[in-house]
């Protein structure tokens, strides 16, 4: 496996001198085996010396948001976590934590790692993933994908995911394969680097695949792909066509989540049906609302600890996700909304009636409601106690101790008062902005 940073190889002795430099900076914080740290990091480069670092000191990372902060206090009530190890502009960085008093523990197996996802719930959660789990995930995959030593790997997708980005670097270390670190992440770059390093694998969040159709000076991809697999969120076909007209290749789909990675694949020609992957199985289950919500079995012992609202352990029961679906025969899926108001942006996913309640608890706000527009940003209409316009820049200051910056929202709109219409709020008069 080699690792290049944009068109640069990365050699042995240089990660190896990274990595020492970290365990430096670890030094003062004695024997880290089996112990949780947070590792942050802003860039891939990071996150990859961080798990090199991690597989060789034998603590167990915790793969956050750079902007990770101890709103997560069920992280805190459920491991003992003392140290933040942050990777920024090339550079090492560590944080103690002040102790925090247990409400419940769960016991790490070794080998172990705890990733941050918004996945299946939209709200920032952490996911413990045993050994057996991440084994039993790229066992699958690998079977379903036949890569090899000779396939060259790039991935654009937030890169504490576990599937976006993680199981990529896994196939990697698995197959021997090489992993392009994009070393800019604009659109000419990233195609600029399929071309000069013979990317024959590619994997991105829809908005990043639509930016690339967008570029104008590059009007091909010169290597031959032999995927593009979109990420987070299916690929619609007006997208698929695009990126086929322009680079002669078309788009495949993954969907899964983190809890259990990659469970199914398909295309937009396959009119949004899904087919699982080998020992894969659907199910679906009646809610409270008559929808057939989506279950999944994959056939693995051991158990996914899920830290929201407390702790929740699936063992061989299924994994109950927040999708409706329609079950096939031949066993595939066709995904047809959320049972909750889960909004997907650039590959986030956020639980809009989660953001609302963080919203509604500054000062002097009656009510809230969040939605994407056309552009993909996210705008709060917001009705107000006394009927004034609210601080929003004190409004912004007080979420960012409470909400991650993709659940921020960029523009404030301040309306007389909201009404529920269906399961929705509409603003009965929009003031101004």
């Amino acid at each position: 496996m080699q690792i290049f940073y944009g068109t640069k190889a990365l050699g042995v002795d240089e990660l190896n001198t990274w990595i020492a430099n970290g365990k430096n900076a670890l030094a003062s914080y004695g024997d880290l085996k089996g112990k949780v740290v947070v590792c942050r990091s802003d860039s891939q480069l990071g996150t990859v010396l961080q798990w090199k670092l991690a597989q060789s000191m034998e603590f167990i990372p915790m793969f956050t948001a750079p902007d990770f902060c101890l709103m997560h206090a069920y992280a805190h009530e459920c491991y003992d976590i003392d140290i933040i190890l942050d990777w920024k502009n090339g550079n090492w960085a560590t944080e103690r934590l002040d102790p925090f008093p247990h409400a419940q523990r769960l016991t790490l197996p070794p080998h172990s790692i705890i990733q941050m996802t918004s996945a299946t719930t939209g709200e920032a959660k952490m996911v413990l993933r045993t050994q057996a789990d991440i084994e039993g995930e790229n066992k699958r995959y690998l079977q379903h994908m036949g890569f090899s030593a000779a396939d060259r790997f790039m991935t654009i997708a937030p890169f504490y995911h576990s599937y976006a980005f993680f199981c990529v670097l896994r196939m990697c270390e698995l197959t021997g394969a090489d992993l392009i670190l994009p070393d800019i992440i604009l659109p000419r770059r990233l195609i600029e680097l399929c071309n000069s390093m013979q990317v024959n694998c590619l994997y991105a969040i829809p908005y990043i695949l639509e930016k690339m159709t967008e570029v104008t000076t590059i009007d091909a991809i010169g290597c031959k792909m032999k995927v593009v697999m979109s990420t987070a969120q299916a690929v619609s076909k007006t997208l698929d066509q695009k990126f086929a007209e322009k680079f002669g290749v078309h788009i495949s789909s993954q969907y899964g989540n983190t809890e259990i990675g990659c469970v199914a694949m398909g295309s937009a020609e396959d009119c949004g049906r899904l087919k699982p992957l080998p020992g894969v199985q659907f199910s679906t289950v009646q809610n409270a609302a008559n929808q057939n919500q989506l279950v999944i079995f994959t056939g693995e012992t051991g158990g996914y600890y899920i830290l929201r609202d407390g702790i929740q352990c699936l063992h061989e029961t299924g994994f109950r996700t927040g999708d409706i679906a329609e079950v096939y025969t031949d066993g595939s899926i066709k995904l047809l909304g959320r049972a909750d108001r889960v909004l997907i942006r650039a590959g986030e996913k956020l639980d809009a009636g989660y953001v609302e309640k963080i919203l509604e608890g500054f000062p002097g706000i009656q009510k809230t409601t969040v939605h994407l527009n056309n552009r993909n940003e996210l705008i709060c209409s917001y009705a107000t106690i006394d009927g004034q316009k609210a601080d929003v820049s004190a409004w912004k200051d007080y979420c960012k101790g409470k909400l991650l910056s993709y659940q921020i929202p960029e523009h404030f709109v301040y309306v007389v008062a909201l009404e529920k219409v269906g399961k929705s709020w509409k603003s009965l008069y929009q003031k101004n902005e």
